[in-house]
Formats: C-alpha cells, sequence, structure tokens
C-alpha cells in the first residue's frame, strides 16, 4: 500500500507539471516543427520526467524489500505507465502511437483536479508534428531517467536505503534536491555556444567580450541555421516572438539581426553568457539533448 501511494504520488505530480509545460508551450504558434522542437517547454517536461525518475529510484532503495524482482525493471515500469498516461491523457494514443482514447492511467495518474488536455488546444496547428515532437522527447527523457537509475542503483544510491515506513513527503522532497544536484543535460546549442565562447575567451581575456567577438559568434550560428527564438530564455523567446508579431516585414530571424536590435541585444549575450558557464560546468559526456535548456529570468 505504501509502495502504491508513493508511486501515485509521483505520478500526480508528474502530470501535473506535464499540463502546465503544455499550457505555455501551446499558447504560442509556431511557424515549423524544426521551431515547434526548439520550444522550451520540452525541455521542461524532459526535467519533470528525470526528476520523477530520481524519486522512484528513492523509492525503490527504500522499499526493496516490497519490490518483487529487479529495482530497475520496477522503475522502468513507472515511466513507462507514466508515459502511457500523459499519452493518453493529451493526444488519446498509447506510448506507440496506438489509439486508446482518453483513459488516464490505471494508478491515480488523471484522478486529479486538472484534467486539461493538449488535443482540445491544438487548433489549427499539425497534431501530427506536435505529438512526434513529443515523442522524440518523451523518448529522450525516459533514457536519461533511466540511465541515472542505473548509475545510482549501480553506485548503491545518493544515500543509503532509509527505513520502510519513513514519510513519502520526505522521500519526494529528497529526491528533488538530490535532482538538483545533478547538472541537466547540455542542449546541442549550449555545447555549440559554449565551445565558441570558451574559444573566444582565450583570445579575449576581458571579463565580457567585445561586440566583435558576439558578432562573430552569431555570424556562425547563422551560417548553421541555429534558430534564434527557439535557443532564447523563455521571456525573451516571448518576447521576440511578439515583436515579429508586430513588425512582420522586419522580423527577427537571425542572430547577427538580434545582435543589432538594442531590444534583444543584451538578452542574445546573457544566453550565450549561461551556455558558456553551463558548458564549463557540465562534463561533456552528459549531452544528451537535442532540444534547448533554458533557465526563466
Amino acid at each position: 500500500m505504501l509502495l502504491s501511494r508513493a508511486a501515485a504520488a509521483v505520478s500526480e505530480r508528474l502530470l501535473q507539471e506535464v499540463i502546465n509545460s503544455f499550457k505555455r508551450l501551446l499558447k504560442l504558434y509556431y511557424e515549423s516543427q524544426e521551431q515547434l522542437a526548439q520550444a522550451p517547454e520540452w525541455q521542461e517536461i524532459i526535467k519533470s520526467v528525470c526528476i520523477a525518475g530520481e524519486t522512484y529510484v528513492d523509492i525503490a532503495m527504500a522499499h526493496r524489500t516490497k519490490i518483487r524482482g529487479d529495482l530497475l525493471q520496477w522503475i522502468k515500469t513507472q515511466i513507462e505507465e507514466d508515459d502511457n498516461s500523459i499519452s493518453r491523457l493529451h493526444f488519446g494514443w498509447d506510448r506507440g502511437g496506438y489509439f486508446a482514447g482518453n483513459v488516464g492511467s490505471s494508478r491515480s495518474l488523471n484522478n486529479g483536479q486538472d484534467a486539461w488536455s493538449a488535443m482540445d488546444h491544438i487548433g489549427f496547428r499539425n497534431s501530427n508534428a506536435i505529438w512526434s515532437v513529443y515523442r522524440d522527447n518523451m523518448d529522450r527523457a525516459a533514457r536519461v531517467a533511466l540511465g541515472n537509475a542505473v548509475i545510482r542503483i549501480a553506485s548503491g544510491g545518493v544515500s543509503p536505503p532509509q527505513p520502510v515506513k519513513q514519510d513519502i513527503s520526505a522521500i519526494s522532497d529528497r529526491s528533488q534536491r538530490g535532482a538538483a544536484s545533478y547538472p541537466a543535460p547540455l542542449s546541442t546549442f549550449e555545447v555549440r555556444v559554449g565551445e565558441l565562447m570558451v574559444g573566444a575567451r582565450e583570445k579575449c581575456r576581458t571579463k565580457y567580450l567585445s561586440q566583435d567577438e558576439i558578432f562573430r559568434i552569431a555570424a556562425l550560428l547563422d551560417n548553421e541555421k541555429v534558430p534564434v527564438r527557439g535557443n532564447l530564455e523563455r521571456e525573451a523567446a516571448r518576447t521576440l516572438a511578439e515583436y515579429n508579431q508586430r513588425h512582420p516585414t522586419a522580423a527577427i530571424k537571425n542572430w547577427r539581426t538580434a545582435i543589432g536590435n538594442p531590444q534583444f541585444r543584451r538578452a542574445v549575450r546573457k544566453r550565450f553568457s549561461r551556455a558558456e558557464e553551463k558548458y564549463r560546468k557540465t562534463p561533456p559526456v552528459v549531452v544528451v539533448s537535442a532540444g534547448t535548456s533554458r533557465t526563466t529570468i
């Protein structure tokens, strides 16, 4: 009973976090599937799944005597059940892409107060494109979560196993703190900009890189067709989207134009600096995300 209650609590929290991410995601219209794939909300979903995975590891380690069979398999089952439930709620399909209807989960997932569904808010947008991007990110999230679980189980967990009757909220809180101590996966954007910024620092030892160096990095990103709006931090991305809607004939669609616009110059430099900082702190071997991880300003 305690084990199922703990798993259900994790599922409910994960569902609400995914719902909140979808609510923000579908407020904006993306002109292409490539732009949609760069939306920051996908990284929020990946992070939520990974934190849920960390919590499942804590639960499994603390209740190993109650789990019959392999701990990793139990964790994998929980993640797959959550994936199926979220897919059914938002798209009416299971994780394999088969029609399943909006049936929720056999556990408590989708038994909460908020039954918001993405399909009800897609409108004229391409639902297949949204589903495809969603599946790519959920599959990536599951791989990262399971990879972290393998490492933690093999090492005996971050902390020693706790008594079976420990408080469920304590498990959840400790997982949140523990997940924060793990560096978030680098996006391809952060890897590329991090490399360029570090290289520029070798030639310029001042605290702030010159505008010419920033413009050079922007030009390289434009040559590689790296999208702007999808890689700015959340508030800056929303401001840019609104700006482009107001100025369709002078829309900002590349990094050089963004750098040249006083309204967005600081936002670009800030994004580059944070990418550099994260790149320096994170070992390259954990680069697993194809999307863009951003923080709220």
